[in-house]
């Protein structure tokens, strides 16, 4: 786990890769479904991709992805910033180090 840990905190380092991490201690919300990828096509179409054990699913419908792009400014809403994001991997990976001792 901790090398997962340094990986992202070298990740979050390049200019191209904003990570925040939403903490575990909040009540259910509907971004605990599973993940997904939103992408923003030229022309303005726009997909939902789910990733599934054996498959994968793409979500083209308009009202579907308009409820994904709601779903992601909530959980940007959720998500401790940048910094925070950083401060708090840093802290775990504290703690995993000093667990290993």
């Amino acid at each position: 786990m901790a090398e997962q840990i340094e990986r992202l905190l070298s990740a979050v380092d390049q200019e191209n890769v904003e990570l925040r991490v939403v903490p575990d201690r909040l009540d259910w919300h509907d971004g605990q479904h599973g993940a997904f990828v939103l992408y923003d096509r030229e022309g303005g179409h726009s997909v939902v991709y789910l990733k599934h054990l054996d498959t994968a699913t793409y979500l083209a419908y308009p009202e579907v992805v308009a409820r994904y792009r709601t779903l992601l400014a909530e959980l940007g809403s959720l998500a401790l910033t940048a910094e925070q994001t950083h401060d708090h991997l840093e802290k775990a990976l504290r703690t995993l180090m000093c667990a290993e001792s």
